[in-house]
């Protein structure tokens, strides 16, 4: 019984190898063909494990490996794809990348001694002293309303210090700052939106998305705009707070985005209130 058992086990390994190689072999492997890029997604992922050479016969390098893989291609049928693509010369040159230098700004950056500021009756910033130098990172990390914004606007010199001092850095300073609308992530919303899923902030019943757009913003849009301001090709904007809302700001408070939900039926009935008034406002003064 023992005997049989072992033979039963090695037949069944023996047929699940044959099996394995079929259908290997029906996915392709070891035939070491030519692939055109318009086959390059089909033929890579009908398997697990897949080589592409991109192969041209003018490079001898190209002709080694070709060389190699063509052998290697029926030895390991069973394991891996291997298949080539040959590559027009003019796809071969390598990119070329130009990355100017940042112009280096002076040793300080910006500095602030014994800045205290208020807003209406509340002290928002009191005794703050804080020195930066070239190369260092710094975050300012508080809740909503203590001051972030506030302390920004002084140090772009957007408002005047009420006690202390604000002095950026003489050379190459550049700072602007982002003013973002509704960005839903779990933790903003945990403290402006109680209850609600983040997920569901851009429904046609949320305030947050009852912008000109419809909607609420993508934090890859934050990132995007965020990576432009620090980028090289950015270097003449410079004191500048950038609005990313949707243009919530410029609706918000007023009754413009009223108007934005009026039917046709509403329409006309202002177009009529707004001719009767002027039928009555020419009235009194043709007396």
């Amino acid at each position: 019984p023992e005997l049989e058992d072992i033979r039963r086990k090695r037949m069944a390994k023996l047929k699940a190898k044959v099996t394995k190689k079929q259908v290997a072999k029906l996915k392709g492997h070891g035939d070491y063909k030519v692939i055109q890029e318009t086959e390059f997604l089909k033929e890579v992922t009908t398997t697990k494990k897949v080589i592409c050479n991109f192969f041209h016969k003018d490079f001898e390098r190209c002709k080694i490996m070709d060389k190699h893989l063509s052998l290697l291609c029926k030895k390991h049928s069973d394991f891996v794809k291997i298949v080539k693509i040959d590559a027009p010369i003019s796809r071969l040159k390598s990119p070329s990348f130009n990355f100017p230098e940042c112009p280096r700004s002076g040793k300080s950056v910006l500095q602030i001694k014994n800045l205290s500021h208020s807003f209406e009756e509340k002290i928002l910033l009191f005794d703050v002293n804080l020195k930066v130098s070239a190369g260092e990172k710094i975050a300012i990390l508080c809740p909503n309303g203590c001051g972030k914004s506030t302390l920004l606007k002084l140090i772009m010199k957007k408002i005047e210090p009420e006690i202390g001092e604000v002095n950026l850095g003489k050379h190459n300073i550049r700072i602007n700052s982002i003013a973002p609308g509704p960005f839903p992530t779990e933790g903003a919303w945990a403290r402006l939106s109680p209850g609600q899923d983040p997920d569901e902030a851009s429904s046609d019943s949320s305030n947050y998305s009852q912008n000109p757009m419809g909607r609420v913003g993508e934090m890859e849009e934050l990132g995007n705009l965020a990576t432009f301001l620090m980028s090289d090709g950015c270097n003449y904007l410079n004191g500048q707070t950038i609005a990313i809302d949707g243009a919530e700001y410029l609706t918000g408070g007023n009754f413009y985005r009223y108007l934005s939900g009026l039917k046709d039926e509403d329409w006309d009935a202002i177009k009529d209130t707004i001719k009767s008034t002027n039928e009555k406002d020419k009235a009194k003064r043709s007396v």
